[in-house]
């Protein structure tokens, strides 16, 4: 051990601790070599840090960085390995929504694709079903371009190329929604043959849905941005709460005649737009608000289950 003395420089006996611990360590193992001397001689130095000898001492036990003059700051050798395991966890359990996300929207995907060719399978030439084939396929096909996006997105972190294929997808599937409630308006019509559309509801879905898909080719929606456009996206979405009205006082005036249940279209779609409307104002600003889409999508899976069951009765 070296005597103390006031007169004693500091880098002086830095400089001797090296000095030995580059000796010691051929002849016993690093830990305890570097426990041993360098605390009291790195605690000599009264400008240095806790952290900063911290971190050399690290440094030295794990043979890093011995002619190094200045000391590194990091973590105290006995809980780096404990810190990046508590990180790691972290970091799994803040992904464990957007996995499961993932999961529900390949689930969904896969729900679609099923109910697609069931509809084509057993239409034997019903014009209803084909129109529910056709439902399905733009319901499901839509959503893809934008949900493969998200699944690649929460598995694989987040890139440009990411993102613009995202916003892309949230632009294709925004027309084939229009489309899909153009196409619910004919499925009306081909259930109850004996009532007729009332002509201010025809003209209004097909006019609001025009100018929504109109409205969606604008390039000020900046899609292939994270950002978008708060306003047009307002612009956008107002014909299509519209379009979305007209078809829920359609269900509304059908009742459940025939006795096929299709009167709870009507709150499906009230539920749909009550889950979709409040994602398109507030979920640039409040990200959790994103999670409605879950809901939303609940009420198009039970859309196309209520075909599914006129399959055995119509």
């Amino acid at each position: 051990d070296l005597p103390r003395h006031r007169f004693y420089h500091p880098l002086l006996l830095r400089e001797v601790a090296e000095a030995l611990c580059d000796l010691r360590k051929y002849l016993l193992p690093p830990a305890y070599a570097c426990t041993r001397l360098l605390p009291d001689c790195v605690k000599a130095q009264s400008r240095c840090s806790l952290r900063a000898r911290q971190s050399f001492i690290c440094r030295k036990a794990e043979g890093i960085g011995h002619n190094s003059r200045k000391p590194q700051i990091s973590r105290p050798c006995g809980r780096i390995e404990v810190n990046m395991k508590t990180e790691k966890k972290k970091k799994t359990k803040s992904r464990m929504p957007e996995i499961g996300e993932s999961v529900f929207d390949i689930g969904y995907l896969l729900f679609d694709l099923i109910a697609a060719i069931l509809f084509f399978a057993k239409a034997d030439g019903r014009q209803l079903f084909y129109l529910y084939g056709t439902l399905t396929l733009l319901l499901g096909g839509g959503d893809a371009f934008h949900l493969i996006p998200r699944v690649d997105r929460a598995l694989r972190g987040s890139t440009a190329s990411t993102e613009k294929r995202l916003g892309f997808g949230l632009a294709v599937s925004s027309v084939t929604m229009t489309v899909f409630y153009i196409v619910l308006m004919y499925i009306w019509m081909a259930t109850f043959p004996a009532l007729t559309v009332p002509p201010v509801l025809f003209v209004l879905v097909w006019g609001t849905a025009l100018l929504r898909i109109i409205l969606c080719l604008f390039p000020q929606n900046n899609w292939l941005h994270r950002e978008g456009n708060p306003r047009w996206s307002f612009y956008r979405n107002a014909p299509f709460a519209v379009t979305g009205i007209c078809l829920i006082i359609l269900y509304l005036i059908s009742g459940n005649t025939g006795n096929y249940g299709l009167w709870k279209m009507s709150p499906a779609i009230i539920g749909s737009f009550a889950c979709y409307l409040p994602v398109t104002v507030w979920a640039k600003k409040k990200p959790m608000i994103g999670m409605l889409m879950i809901p939303k999508t609940c009420m198009y899976i039970w859309m196309i289950a209520m075909g599914l069951g006129l399959l055995g009765k119509v």
